[in-house]
């Protein structure tokens, strides 16, 4: 019986696939464990192959998609930018999602509200600069066809009326050239150390004969001396602007007071008047080209003062407690050293 069950098992081994069974010297449960390891291996180089395939698939698919939709956001910005540079200043570009690309679109669209804003300056300085050659040139025309239809007389107070309009055109372009080098930095400016109290004296003494046709009183507060560096020609345009537009709006019989001082390292002026005073709203506004206030006022003598204030690093401001108050104008400049 024990040879017979010997013969059997031997049998049994010798019934072994080649590679599969166990070994000399390898028991069965050793060959079963070999043959579970291998088939796990290349379970796992399949699976691994598979989720490479995978993932280089949707890797792809998606790099793709993502280009292909910064392209079209980047189509976007381009035409954006053709059209702006077609004078198509109302255009804007979407906003993406990216934050790179929302950057960039924001931009391109501050530029178009940028270009739209001067487009509308532009505009609007054409119409209004139109207007203010207009009157005085109705008013020459007018004079010359009563004068050939003789409808006027040939005196002299016509041809002062001719001329005095002659004058305000000759203002206006003359404001308008130095407007326009101011803003393109290119005024002829001679630095050299003043007395800005003495510069505002020497302008109100200037225009004194106009205060007392009239019939407004000028004032002029002395002053410790106030050194600054600067064109004393500029600034005395500036003051002058300052102190015509106070006479303008002073009533017959009222004052306009100059004064000077100084505060820490800045020289100041103020021009004082009792006339009709500013509304509230309107401070700044009057400081805008071609400004049309409520009382008709419209010009750019404060603008030009401004900027002339501004170019020797100064500033200018208005005050008042409304209409019928009085205003004051401030020019404040940097002390020179």
């Amino acid at each position: 019986y024990t040879y017979t069950e010997s013969s059997a098992a031997s049998d049994v081994y010798k019934r072994q696939p080649e590679g599969r069974g166990p070994g000399p010297g390898q028991s069965t449960s050793s060959a079963v464990s070999t043959e579970l390891q291998d088939d796990y291996d290349a379970a796992l180089v399949r699976a691994f192959g598979v989720a490479v395939a995978a993932g280089l698939t949707v890797a792809l698919g998606a790099g793709f998609l993502l280009t292909r939709r910064l392209l079209r956001h980047l189509d976007e910005v381009q035409d954006g930018a053709g059209r702006l540079a077609a004078g198509e200043y109302s255009h804007r570009v979407p906003v993406p999602d990216e934050v790179e690309l929302a950057q960039v679109a924001a931009s391109v669209n501050r530029l178009a509200a940028s270009l739209d804003q001067t487009e509308r300056s532009r505009a609007e300085l054409v119409s209004d600069l139109a207007h203010e050659l207009r009157n005085p040139l109705t008013n020459i025309e007018g004079y010359m066809e009563g004068l050939i239809d003789g409808v006027l007389a040939p005196t002299a107070e016509t041809f002062s009326e001719v001329a005095e309009e002659t004058d305000r055109l000759k203002r206006l372009t003359r404001d308008l050239s130095l407007l326009s080098r101011a803003q393109e930095g290119a005024l002829d400016m001679r630095s050299e150390r003043h007395d800005l109290a003495q510069v505002a004296a020497k302008t109100a003494e200037r225009l004194g004969p106009q205060f007392e046709g009239a019939g407004v009183t000028l004032e002029v507060g002395a002053s410790d001396p106030l050194p600054f560096d600067g064109d004393a020609d500029r600034i005395g345009q500036a003051l002058a602007n300052l102190i015509g537009n106070a006479l303008r709006h002073t009533p017959t019989g009222g004052t306009v007071r100059v004064l000077g001082s100084k505060d820490a390292n800045t020289c100041i002026v103020e021009v004082v008047d009792n006339g009709t005073g500013i509304p509230s709203d309107q401070l700044e506004a009057i400081f805008q080209r071609f400004a049309r206030l409520t009382d008709g006022g419209t010009g750019i003598g404060l603008h030009i003062a401004r900027t002339l204030a501004r170019a020797h690093g100064g500033e200018i401001t208005a005050t008042s407690d409304g209409p019928g108050t009085g205003s004051t104008f401030t020019l404040t400049i940097p002390a020179a050293d």
